[in-house]
């Protein structure tokens, strides 16, 4: 365990390391984290006593770290912590999601996570489960660990086989379709979609990349694409590629895409959202400010998903024996990282 001494040292040089990754001056930093300049002086020079909750909480919102990863401390707890972490933004909302309909319908039933152990095996829980929420991808040889806890299982995102699964299912098609009409209303036309060539994200990306491009068709235009592998190198040379060779007005963001690494490139080149690029991000579970810029970005409707998802389990307990796929529709949210684009006025 580390003394208070080394954990304020250890939290005064991440965080200035954090500033350096953001591009903030120590004045930005402190405004950011609502203290004065002095203090956060304090904070980084690591000679601070306590920390109280509040500016904790806002540590968290603008490193995207938890406390204790700035602190440079470690404890099985904190390993706990670590493996919620290692959960997809997605899984978690959905969990977030299940547990809050739970309260909100009392629907009398209990909630427990079962998590993959290493090697791609269901952890043992030892309980009687009567069903599974299965959010994410899952390898066969895992499918049939779950069923061994029960054959009652619903999956969030596509399911392995829709004939013997039952599934919940975001409209992704219609999200591109949501975004599109949304920037073509706003005057663009000159506009790239990027997409994760991540093999957990392959199957999404050639569905939305379809759907993209077919749209843009219809519309009569041409759509262009630009792929990426997950890193910052990678997401900062396609961007400057996709700008030397497309120039597009606006930017649409696929699902599993960074968002922020995304935002944080584009700062990087000197491009200004929404002035010199707009961008709407698709497929997204909750709002998202990226380095303080809200996003434009078609919501799945989680809450709606967790319903479906539980109703499908009522179903199953019913007697219910024929699989269903349940396909839930987003939503567009407004946050202002799109530029309209006035139409050019002829001179005389």
């Amino acid at each position: 365990m580390l003394t208070r001494e080394q954990l304020s040292r250890n939290l005064g040089t991440n965080l200035e390391r954090e500033r350096f990754k953001l591009g903030y001056s120590q004045q930005d930093m402190a405004k950011a984290l609502d203290m004065s300049l002095s203090s956060y002086k304090r904070l980084a020079n690591g000679d601070t006593g306590k920390v109280d909750v509040y500016t904790v909480y806002k540590l968290s919102q603008l490193t995207g770290k938890m406390f204790y990863e700035l602190c440079g401390e470690s404890s099985d707890l904190f390993q706990t912590y670590d493996r919620m972490r290692n959960l997809s933004p997605t899984q978690l909302h959905f969990i977030e999601s299940l547990v809050q309909f739970e309260f909100d319908f009392a629907r009398n039933l209990e909630t427990v996570p079962l998590f993959l152990a290493e090697g791609l095996s269901v952890k043992e829980i030892g309980r009687e489960l009567q069903g599974i929420i299965a959010i994410g991808v899952f390898p066969e040889h895992v499918i049939q660990q779950l069923r061994t806890y029960t054959e009652n299982i619903v999956f969030l995102g596509d399911g392995p086989d829709d004939s013997k699964y039952y599934s919940v299912v975001p409209h992704h098609t219609l999200a591109i379709e949501l975004a599109l009409n949304h920037l073509f209303a706003n005057g663009h036309r000159k506009i790239a979609f990027i997409g994760s060539k991540n093999k957990k994200e392959a199957a999404l990306f050639e569905m939305q990349m379809f759907a993209f491009l077919h749209a843009m068709s219809c519309k009569g235009e041409v759509g262009s694409i630009v792929e990426y592998g997950g890193s910052q190198e990678e997401v900062k040379s396609s961007l400057k590629d996709m700008c030397e060779r497309i120039q597009p007005t606006a930017l649409l963001l696929g699902a599993g895409v960074s968002a922020g690494a995304v935002v944080y490139t584009l700062r990087e080149m000197g491009i200004s959202i929404p002035e010199d690029m707009s961008v709407v991000a698709c497929s997204m579970t909750r709002q998202q400010d990226c380095y303080g810029i809200p996003l434009t970005a078609v919501q799945i409707m989680r809450q709606e998903m967790a319903e479906a998802a539980l109703f499908w389990l009522e179903q199953m307990w019913a007697g219910d024996q024929y699989p269903k796929k349940a396909l839930v529709p987003s939503k567009l949210e407004e946050r202002g990282s799109v530029r309209p684009l006035l139409p050019k006025i002829e001179c005389c």
